[in-house]
C-alpha cells in the first residue's frame, strides 16, 4: 500500500533560554520565592487546595484571599499553610520578581507550538529567498517604496504587511498553482507541538541593552533541554508539484530547506555580532558565534518573545542591501522610533540572547 506520507524524526536542543508567553503573568499572590527556587501555585489551583481544608478554616481563607493579602508568603507564613505547589522551578540570575511571564502550557505541561516552528521557518526561508531572487528582491523592494508614499500612516502599515505576504510567500508556489494552496511547499510539511515538562523551566532574569526600561523575568526553557517530535511531509501532495513545468525553490524540501534556513540566520547573526561588538558586550558577541557554529548540525531557529526585530521580519535583508529603506520601513512597523534602528536589544543575566534552537533531522 502506497504512503501518502513520511514521517521525519526530529530532536530539538535548546541553545538559548526560550520564552513563549501565553500572555499571563504570575502575580505575587501565586508563588512563593524561597531563595534561588519558585514554587508556583496557580491561583485557581490554590483556590482548590484551600477548599479541600475543613469547612470554617477554608471561609477564613478565601475571605481573607477577597480582602486582599499583600503576598502569598504572609499569608502561608501567618497561617502556617504547608500546601505543595503545582510545580517549583529554580531562579536564575536577581530579578526582581513583582509578576513573571507565563510560559505557555498545556494539560501535560509547557509546550512549544507545531506553528510557532513553521512560523520561525517560513520567515527564514522568505528571507533567503530574497537574498536569492533579484526579481523578488526588486518586486518588493517597489511595493514597499510605493506604500511608504502613501500619506496615511495607518494604511502604510497595513499595505506593509500585505504586500510582505502577498510578494514573497508567492514565490513558494511553483508557476501554475495559482489559488491551489497544496502548491505551497511549506502546506507540505506538518509540524506537531513538542512536549516539554515543568523540570524544563526556569525563571530568568532579562534586561534590556539600549534603554533603562525594565522587564519583567520570565519563565524560559532552559539552555541543553532536549526534546523529540515528528514531522510530517505529505509526499501525496507532492504531485502538484510534480505536474507544473516550473517547480519553486527547494523542492528537495528536507536538506534544501535546512540550508535556506541556516543562511538567513547567517546574516541575522552577523549584525547581531555588530551590534553588540559596538556595545562591548563580548559574553553576547561570544553566545552569538557559538550558535552560529552549530548550524552544521542541523537547523537553527529563533522562537519566542524577546528575540527582535530582525529576526521576526524578513528586514535584515534590506538593512543589508538598502539601509536607506529599511530605516523608513522600521520607523513604520516598530512601535518606537530611535537613532538607530533597531537600538535595543533583549539579553539575559549572564548575556545570552533569547530564542535560539536547533532542529537535527533523521528521516
Amino acid at each position: 500500500m502506497k504512503e501518502f506520507y513520511e514521517k521525519i524524526k526530529v530532536e530539538l536542543e535548546v541553545l538559548t533560554p526560550v520564552h513563549i508567553g501565553s500572555g499571563e503573568r504570575l502575580s505575587n499572590l501565586e508563588y512563593i520565592q524561597e531563595g534561588k527556587k519558585l514554587k508556583v501555585y496557580p491561583f485557581d489551583y490554590l483556590i482548590n487546595l484551600i477548599i479541600s481544608k475543613p469547612h470554617s478554616r477554608r471561609d477564613n481563607l478565601l475571605l481573607i484571599i477577597k480582602r486582599g493579602i499583600k503576598n502569598l508568603n504572609t499569608l502561608f507564613r501567618e497561617y502556617q499553610l504547608s500546601y505543595k505547589p503545582k510545580y517549583e522551578i529554580p531562579v536564575e540570575g536577581s530579578p526582581k520578581i513583582s509578576y513573571v511571564e507565563l510560559f505557555i502550557k498545556n494539560l501535560f505541561g509547557p509546550y512549544i507550538p507545531g506553528s510557532e516552528l513553521k512560523g520561525a521557518i517560513r520567515t527564514a526561508l522568505l528571507g533567503t529567498l530574497l537574498m536569492q531572487k533579484e526579481e523578488l528582491y526588486a518586486d518588493l523592494q517597489n511595493a514597499l517604496k510605493k506604500t511608504l508614499d502613501v500619506q496615511n500612516e495607518r494604511k502604510i502599515k497595513k499595505k506593509l504587511k500585505k504586500d510582505m505576504d502577498e510578494k514573497v510567500e508567492g514565490f513558494l508556489r511553483p508557476k501554475g498553482s495559482e489559488g491551489d494552496v497544496r502548491g505551497d511547499l511549506l502546506k507540505l510539511l506538518l509540524i506537531e507541538d513538542v512536549q516539554m515538562s515543568y523540570q524544563d523551566l526556569v525563571c530568568i532574569e532579562v534586561s534590556m541593552v539600549g534603554s533603562k526600561r525594565t522587564i519583567y523575568p520570565c519563565e524560559a526553557l532552559k539552555p541543553g533541554t532536549k526534546a523529540k517530535f515528528d514531522m510530517v511531509r505529505l509526499t501525496d501532495m507532492l504531485k502538484v508539484v510534480e505536474k507544473v513545468t516550473e517547480k519553486p525553490p527547494y523542492e528537495n524540501l528536507l536538506e534544501d530547506l535546512k540550508q535556506a534556513v541556516n543562511n538567513f540566520y547567517s546574516l541575522m547573526i552577523e549584525q547581531e555580532i555588530e551590534y553588540f561588538k559596538k556595545e562591548g558586550i563580548r559574553e553576547t558577541v561570544k553566545a552569538f558565534e557559538e550558535i552560529k557554529q552549530r548550524a552544521n548540525e542541523g537547523m537553527l531557529l529563533r522562537i519566542g518573545k524577546h528575540q527582535g526585530y530582525l529576526s521576526t521580519t524578513v528586514m535584515a535583508v534590506f538593512r543589508k542591501k538598502d539601509r536607506e529603506l529599511f530605516e523608513r520601513v522600521f520607523e513604520m512597523s516598530a512601535p518606537q522610533v530611535r537613532e538607530e534602528k533597531p537600538k535595543t536589544r533583549r539579553i539575559t543575566f549572564d548575556g545570552k540572547p533569547m530564542g535560539w534552537i536547533l532542529l537535527k533531522f533523521a528521516v
